[in-house]
């Protein structure tokens, strides 16, 4: 009896053993919910767009049958929010198995969370811009060597940007009437800063103005992506910040396991990013008061809509903040981007500086655009290399494949613009890149393209690389023809508006000085100015030469620019009408092109310098025309 007694409890006590040892051992085999860092963690986005760049199960319908009003987007996004989790500025419900294999998928992000509170935002140090540009630069020898050093390093003032700081505190540039409320329940975004060998202090500065001038609430997460820099500087102090700055909690760190280029680069973090709007900034950017709002809403309306901030001027050797004009995309037929601006009757009603501008192209470097979008009309071309055309490629083909491109005047976005870039490749990779465009999107209108850049029509299959993938994107996606964007979108550009010679500048002496004579008459052009004084604005008028008023007189430099001599510190500006403004040294709007012929071009509006033979009238831009000739002439 006893015996059966003990065997018993020894079988009670075995199956107990049995059952404990089965239930922890379940539990600890149990994966702990991660959080995902690789791909998005919304349901109605296919697994496809995190493999790839396209998306296999968005077709052209998924875009083109579907009419997105504000409201239905409204509550999209909010259902989304209240089913899956909050950003990483708060605190995050991630119970989706498929997010276990995302977190797995990229091991070098950072998987913190934002404070799930907004910390106090310390105040806004006032660097004394005037202090430190008004002396002289070096102030010892040591100093000069750092500022020399930095400047071919970087080709900004990085001397200076180390003394300015982590932040700074900058103009609000935008117009009076912009709004101060936005619409409730905006999607969230992801911002990606892609970078290479980028200064420390310019790339802190610009994460903390994201942090400083943008609502928590609107952002998914912010990815700095390294394309695997030569110099690990900026990637090392990033990360030592962020471990001193719980502001810094949720950015996050990439490295491209390879220098990719920064097309490729921007589709690399594209693939990472979780939010449903993507926004690419360059790293030496400084975002102003409340620039994300306006563009999430216009992408509310219509998620096929592509919109750009205003890009307003960081100049390279002062840092000052520069508000830029109202303005909009353009190319020539080289397919070279340039600023277009409005004619001035545009803003004849105020209420235009603060509408959506429609842009035939974009500057590239700054966009927002819906993630399942970007995907489904082809994201970027990854045969490209580098960078160079590609922001040409992708305007064309949002507007003839169904989408559109705005300006969004009350975003703004400063932007350091530096003459050359420190890097760069032996290949020519912006030849390449725009050859790719011409023969895919142009149709009979390459040919446009080969009379503007005729050394890339001998190039063979060798150069460009394989267009079959692009090809048939164009031809999945349903695209209308060029001459549909030509017509509709950007009649500039059709053949006629631009002079034939505009690539090449007449050889002027840039040790003398010049008289600017129209043709065929005794007018000159010159400065106007209220008595002696010339002003920035101040117009170009056309009065009877006299090559003693110094205000006639002009100095053609090596940036070609225009300087009156009354005053050396303006140049004529085509980005406002044909008026002066400071000197800023970057072309653009102020780079002048004398052709054979005595037309002068200003490529980033497309038109030429324009008077009338009437005295004391002013100077005004307009397509060019043969009749409208100048005659430089040496003193």
């Amino acid at each position: 009896m006893m015996g059966r007694l003990r065997l018993s409890t020894i079988c009670v006590f075995l199956g107990i053993w049995l059952l404990s040892s089965i239930y922890f051992f379940e539990l600890l085999s149990t994966p702990e919910p991660t959080i995902e860092t690789s791909g998005p963690a919304l349901e109605s986005i296919p697994r496809e767009v995190k493999e790839a760049p396209r998306a296999k199960k968005l077709k052209s319908a998924d875009f083109g049958k579907i009419d997105f009003d504000v409201k239905e987007d409204q509550d999209r996004f909010q259902v989304k929010q209240d089913k899956a989790q909050e950003n990483d500025f708060g605190e995050i419900n991630n119970n989706n198995k498929d997010d276990e294999e995302g977190a797995n998928e990229e091991k070098s992000v950072d998987d913190e969370e934002f404070p799930k509170k907004n910390l106090a935002k310390p105040a806004f140090p006032i660097a004394n811009l005037d202090e430190l540009t008004t002396k002289p630069v070096a102030k010892t020898k040591e100093e000069k060597l750092e500022y020399d050093a930095a400047f071919k390093k970087y080709q900004f003032n990085g001397w200076l940007s180390d003394k300015i700081g982590d932040r700074r505190k900058i103009p609000d540039s935008r117009h009076k009437t912009c709004p101060a409320d936005f619409k409730p329940n905006l999607p969230k975004a992801s911002i990606i800063v892609c970078f290479f060998n980028e200064s420390p202090s310019v790339l802190i500065r610009m994460v903390n103005s994201l942090l400083d001038r943008t609502p928590i609430e609107n952002i998914q997460e912010i990815l700095l992506i390294d394309d695997a820099s030569e110099l690990d500087e900026a990637y090392n102090a990033a990360m030592e910040y962020k471990r001193t700055h719980p502001l810094w909690n949720g950015v996050k760190f990439m490295k491209t396991p390879q220098n990719l280029g920064l097309i490729r680069a921007k589709v690399f973090g594209a693939r990472k990013a979780r939010g449903e709007v993507l926004v690419f900034l360059d790293s030496h950017c400084e975002v102003n008061t409340d620039w994300l709002q306006p563009l999430l809403e216009r992408i509310v309306e219509d998620r096929k809509r592509v919109v750009c901030p205003i890009i307003d001027i960081i100049d390279h050797h002062t840092l000052d903040y520069i508000a830029s004009p109202v303005c909009k995309g353009g190319m020539n037929w080289g397919l070279t981007f340039k600023w277009d601006y409005p004619h001035r009757s545009y803003f004849d009603d105020e209420t235009n500086y603060i509408k959506p501008l429609r842009s035939p192209t974009m500057a590239g470097g700054l966009f927002a655009i819906d993630r399942e979008y970007f995907f489904h009309v082809g994201s970027y071309d990854e045969g490209m290399d580098i960078w160079g055309a590609e922001n040409v490629e992708i305007s064309i083909r949002l507007w003839t494949c169904g989408g559109s491109l705005e300006i969004i005047p009350c975003s703004r976005v400063g932007h350091i613009f530096r003459s050359i870039r420190p890097y760069g490749t032996d290949r020519d990779t912006m030849g390449k890149n725009a050859l790719r465009t011409a023969k895919v999107w142009l149709d009979d209108y390459v040919e446009k393209f080969y009379e503007a850049r005729p050394y890339l029509k001998k190039m063979g299959d060798y150069f460009v690389g394989d267009l079959s993938p692009r090809i048939e994107l164009r031809q999945r996606l349903q695209c209308k023809p060029f001459s549909w964007y030509l017509n509709e979108i950007y009649p500039e550009l059709l053949p006629g508006n631009i002079p034939e010679e505009a690539a090449i500048s007449h050889k002027l002496d840039l040790s003398k000085k010049y008289l600017v004579r129209l043709a065929n008459t005794s007018l000159c052009i010159g400065a106007d100015s209220m008595g002696s004084r010339i002003n920035v604005g101040s117009p170009i008028e056309v009065a009877k030469c006299n090559e003693a008023d110094r205000k006639q007189v002009w100095r053609y430099t090596s940036k070609l620019e225009l300087r009156p001599m009354g005053s050396s510190k303006l140049c004529a500006d085509a980005l406002k009408g044909a008026i002066l403004m400071k000197c800023h040294n970057q072309g653009y709007h102020q780079e002048w092109k004398v052709t054979k012929t005595g037309q002068i071009f200003n490529a980033s509006v497309g038109k030429c310098l324009h008077a009338t033979a009437e005295r004391s009238s002013h100077a005004s831009l307009e397509f060019c025309s043969k009749s409208q000739l100048f005659e430089i002439i040496p003193l």
